[in-house]
């Protein structure tokens, strides 16, 4: 997972934070690895980005997993969403 983390954090750093996905999938892995605090912070930037540059439609899931990551609680992709 470090090592995920790592390039999931270099690819919002290439973007210069401006790609609400990458930073959606930070997050995840952020939540992932028991750091909520950080996940809680990058999704919220991540609603944030995806309302300025008009990627609205990724907040409604940002938002579902915020709450997750609010109440620590990481987010899994079931079986069935792999791969989507």
């Amino acid at each position: 997972m470090v090592h995920g983390s790592i390039a999931r954090r270099w690819a919002c750093e290439l973007t210069d934070y401006r790609q609400a996905g990458y930073l959606d999938t930070l997050g995840a892995a952020y939540a992932a690895a028991g750091r909520f605090g950080e996940a809680v912070a990058t999704v919220e930037k991540a609603i944030e980005v995806a309302g300025a540059t008009g990627q609205r439609e990724l907040v409604p899931g940002s938002e579902a997993r915020l709450g997750l990551y609010r109440s620590g609680r990481a987010c899994f992709a079931s079986e069935g969403e792999a791969g989507r």
